[in-house]
């Protein structure tokens, strides 16, 4: 299952940081970054638990997908 990103979001009242979501059937993965940096960080999170850090966008959203289907395995006892 490939997970599905929201559009990027600007920093708002929801988030103080950019940031992109993917909803799951256990919860929400979070990637925020502060654009406004030279070399931006993208931050992993997901239900508000720190997964891990990225150069890249696109390498946070694979993290992030890897991090997915270990839960996915996990959860069906593999």
């Amino acid at each position: 299952m490939k997970l599905a990103w929201t559009e990027p979001k600007k920093p708002g009242p929801d988030c103080h940081y950019d940031n992109t979501q993917a909803l799951t059937p256990f919860g929400i993965y979070l990637i925020t970054w502060k654009s406004w940096k030279d070399y931006p960080q993208y931050s992993i999170e997901f239900q508000a638990e720190f997964v891990t850090c990225d150069n890249t966008l696109d390498d946070a959203k694979e993290a992030a997908q890897q991090d997915f289907e270990k839960r996915l395995s996990a959860a069906a006892g593999n």
